[in-house]
């Protein structure tokens, strides 16, 4: 559980997301949440909000400041030339033994919203993020499983870094993400709790939120049960109308 929490807690992003990356478009002064909004006339792809790939053209349309909006994540059509979800992976080391727990859903939500603080502007967001069909890849043929395949984080925040091309994500209080619990393994020390701890940077592309093994390695800022940990993840975001019903999608690129 331990494991696959952790991957979880980082994927989202984480990831955060991730729904709480919610902030891009690079300015002199910072960063800018923007939504894509379906126009004939734009230069930008709606389905991901990018500048290349399928789907109706689109154009940025900034959110107010201090305006929150809600939004989700999903890591639906993050893979295969978005025809397939890229499942999220957490890897570390646990008294010697190779941990791994891969999720194949992710799904958050949050509100995301447009600061500044003086001259800066930028994005921040709030969320939790839900991790199912966990399983245990590693150790393999030991038993290990998270129960119900399973893992919720704590309340997160994320906000951009510099120009937006950056989300920060990371506890709202204290510094745990989650915890994981493991069971049914035949190595003892395997069946307990562990908690995935730290902070998380992850790249912005579009409405997409990726973060890579190595590169959450070499921040070093993970933990799973006090070892240095690493995580996959790939999300995207939308905005949400007062319906509640997912409209348009979140920008993380730099301002028009």
């Amino acid at each position: 559980m331990y494991s696959r929490k952790a991957a979880l807690g980082i994927a989202i992003l984480a990831v955060l997301g991730l729904s709480a990356l919610a902030a891009s478009g690079a300015t002199a002064s910072g960063a800018t949440t923007f939504t894509c909004v379906t126009d004939p006339s734009g230069t930008l792809i709606g389905d991901h909000c990018l500048t290349s790939g399928t789907g109706e053209k689109s154009k940025h349309v900034a959110i107010e400041p201090n305006t929150t909006t809600t939004s989700t994540l999903t890591n639906a059509n993050t893979a295969e030339e978005t025809k397939a979800a890229k499942s999220a992976t957490l890897k570390a080391t646990l008294a010697g033994v190779n941990t791994e727990i891969t999720c194949s859903e992710i799904h958050g939500e949050g509100t995301v919203e447009n600061r500044t603080t003086g001259e800066e502007m930028f994005g921040h967001g709030e969320l939790k993020i839900h991790f199912t069909g966990c399983e245990v890849k590693a150790p393999a043929g030991k038993g290990c499983k998270v129960p119900e395949g399973t893992i919720t984080t704590n309340q997160l925040t994320s906000r951009t870094v510099g120009s937006g091309a950056t989300g920060k994500i990371s506890p709202k209080e204290g510094t745990t993400f989650t915890e994981i619990k493991l069971e049914g393994c035949s190595i003892a020390f395997l069946n307990n709790t562990f908690p995935v701890t730290g902070s998380l940077e992850a790249k912005t592309n579009g409405a997409t939120i990726t973060l890579t093994h190595a590169e959450a390695t070499t921040q070093n800022t993970l933990k799973f049960g006090g070892q240095k940990a690493g995580i996959e993840f790939a999300v995207t975001t939308k905005a949400h109308s007062k319906a509640g019903e997912e409209t348009h999608p979140l920008s993380y690129t730099a301002t028009p």
